[in-house]
């Protein structure tokens, strides 16, 4: 029976391991590396020749070891923390400032130790969203996508998403990689309870507001009768007495510090009203539209066996004459299948959407037709065509690179195989993926490379925090993992977990979150993030804010496509699979992921888009998975909280020569 790396390990009722430990960030270095909302002080600033004054504290997301260094204030924790999260940001989020504003959206969102208010993170990211913040913009989708503290409404996602883009055909709606041969069936239930949510959240903001509106009513009826104290005591300063003169400045000076928080009162109560309207506006949507149908992505299709070769002209499969070639795909429908023909002829697709079917090959070249219709009534084709030839065919020259600036590449590629407690398994495989990966991102793609071999906790903290410190806004980063990992079930909410070399069963000191990589990545310059985990990695299951490239032979689109999407920022994640186990061997010497993600590199010429790279990926793993009775769904998506926006991850091979 063919090993299994295993990430099913629960735990009841632990914190999220980026929360840290509270105490001296020294005391334990990698905490000190794990990143914390910090409030920065303020800078002394000089006015003219004379008068100097400390200006307003800067919120800003740091290791917590900089945050430290640099007089800042935060809580150890604050990942978890509700309350510590939002006095970091909220202040500058009132004043206006888009990137703090879309913070508070993410802390609303997460709920961080409680319930998510995705209402209330809806009303900011609109606020950061409508000043043109993309980051905003794809959180703002998303939740309008999925119905969370929203009405579902794919217009509105597809608007957000588009406009984040700035692209409008190439994005469609996509709720993840698994085809669907059934089509999905409506539930209310979600729409009910959004209504439910949304009325709470509403007389929740209705009865904040009339308590703050009294509030202000005393304020201000305090501040009347001040106004009138400090009128009598000017008028008796006719005597001239010291104790008249210093009743006058004990009287401005308290006037002046309870019309500041008179301010602020009137700031607070501006802000509710605001809530309050939206979250109106929200819940009269909600009634209106109960059951919202979400146009989905058209069927696409992954051709595994013969291997396709891409031309300046029609794709092209070289193959002997006079024979019989053996046609392995898969197709996927988000929609649900309703037919499938190649050439005319109807096909029948397994659960997972896999094909298979026999061509005969003739003297001439056989033009091939993939035809599928979903449920929504979609048409997708994939044409190519078969060429005889030779039995031993040379591989196409690699063609020039297209005149795109895609930046510098760089990799951190961690292998774990040992492991120095007893109770954590080695694995046969993770050192041996890692290598050949590393060699091959180095040698075909001009990756600059650093491979870490059953590294610690605290050496994978350290390398992603030399990372943050190198990087710059033109650079791309790599992200591999491949070893154990395990799921942590806390406060409602499962967190995946990597498992460093010096991890021990059953006990999360020294493992790393997904929370915790997250976070790296969120304060990270590089340009594109790619992270590719042998393990779990948990996220989002919706790739829609990703924007879909126009067919392999349009080449005129995808070189368009490519100059738009080259520059945008992306933070995205490629996985071996879902919450479940994955095969840690099947594939020769690698595991049948690695050997799926080995293979479309090694065979690629030109330029690969990571989500492409996915459909290759899933389309051969799953067939793999078939031939040992298991079943292994690779994913690809957006990390959420990362800073994705829109883009996405490229590999560009090296020219030849």
């Amino acid at each position: 029976m063919l090993p299994i790396r295993r990430f099913m390990i629960r735990a009841m009722g632990l914190l999220c391991l980026a929360c840290g430990a509270a105490g001296n960030p020294d005391s334990d270095p990698a905490t000190a590396l794990e990143v914390v909302d910090c409030l920065l002080p303020g800078r002394l600033m000089q006015l003219g020749t004379g008068a100097t004054y400390l200006s307003a504290r800067q919120p800003a997301r740091l290791p917590a070891k900089s945050c430290a260094s640099r007089g800042g204030e935060y809580v150890l924790g604050s990942r978890a923390d509700f309350r510590a999260a939002l006095r970091v940001w909220e202040d500058q989020a009132m004043a206006g400032d888009a990137e703090a504003q879309a913070q508070v959206g993410e802390t609303y969102e997460k709920g961080l130790g409680v319930a998510p208010d995705y209402a209330l993170a809806a009303v900011w990211y609109r606020r950061a969203a409508e000043q043109g913040l993309i980051r905003a913009q794809v959180n703002l989708g998303t939740l309008f996508e999925r119905g969370l503290g929203v009405p579902r409404d794919p217009t509105q996602a597809l608007y957000w998403y588009r406009r984040a883009a700035g692209l409008d055909s190439a994005i469609a709606l996509d709720p993840g990689a698994t085809a669907q041969i059934q089509p999905p069936r409506a539930d209310l239930s979600d729409q009910h309870q959004l209504v439910e949510r949304l009325t709470q959240a509403l007389n929740q903001t209705r009865s904040d507001l009339d308590a703050a509106r009294d509030q202000l009513r005393t304020r201000e009826s305090a501040l009347l009768d001040q106004r009138q104290q400090l009128i009598a005591a000017e008028a008796a300063l006719d005597s001239g007495t010291p104790a008249a003169r210093n009743r006058v400045h004990s009287l401005t000076a308290d006037l002046a510090e309870h019309e500041a928080e008179l301010a602020k009162l009137q700031q607070a109560v501006a802000r509710l009203e605001t809530d309050r309207a939206e979250q109106h506006r929200l819940l009269l949507a909600a009634q209106a539209h109960p059951n919202t149908a979400v146009p989905l992505t058209a069927p696409s299709f992954e051709i595994i066996e013969p291997p396709l070769t891409a031309t300046r002209g029609p794709l092209e499969i070289p193959t002997r004459m006079h024979s019989t070639k053996e046609l392995i795909g898969r197709v996927t429908a988000p929609a649900g299948l309703l037919s499938l023909s190649v050439n005319g002829a109807a096909q029948s697709a397994s659960l997972n959407g896999l094909f298979r079917l026999a061509l005969e090959v003739a003297a001439v070249r056989v033009p091939v037709e993939v035809v599928a219709v979903d449920q929504q009534g979609q048409r997708s084709a994939l044409e190519f065509v078969l060429v005889p030839t030779s039995p031993a065919p040379s591989p196409p020259p690699s063609p020039a690179p297209p005149p795109v600036e895609f930046g510098r590449y760089h990799a951190l590629i961690i292998g774990i195989d040992r492991y120095r407690h007893e109770g954590m398994r080695p694995l046969k495989t993770p050192i041996a993926d890692a290598t050949r990966l590393a060699d091959l991102l180095s040698d075909q793609y001009g990756f600059a490379v650093e491979r870490l071999e059953n590294p610690t906790r605290y050496e994978i903290l350290s390398a992603l925090n030399r990372y943050r410190e190198t990087l710059r806004e033109n650079d791309n980063l790599l992200l591999y993992y491949a070893g154990h990992g395990a799921l942590l079930e806390g406060d409602g909410v499962t967190r995946g977990q990597w498992q460093p070399a010096d991890a021990e069963p059953n006990n999360p000191a020294n493992w790393i979150s997904n929370t915790a990589i997250t976070d790296q990545l969120s304060i990270l310059r590089a340009k594109q993030v790619l992270v590719i985990a042998d393990s779990c990695y948990s996220g989002a299951l919706t790739r829609s804010s990703v924007a879909q490239p126009p067919a392999l032979d349009d080449r005129a689109a995808r070189q368009r496509w490519l100059q738009q999407m080259a520059p945008k920022r992306s933070r995205t994640a490629l996985t071996s699979g879902g919450l479940a186990p994955v095969l840690d061997a099947g594939g020769g010497n690698h595991s049948v992921f690695a050997a799926a993600l080995l293979d479309a590199l090694a065979d690629n010429r030109e330029v690969l888009e990571a989500q492409r790279l996915f459909q290759l990926i899933a389309a051969r793993v799953a067939l793999a998975a078939e031939r040992f009775r298991f079943e292994q769904t690779p994913e690809y998506a957006p990390i959420r909280f990362a800073g994705h926006e829109a883009g996405d991850f490229f590999f560009v091979p090296v020219a030849d020569g």
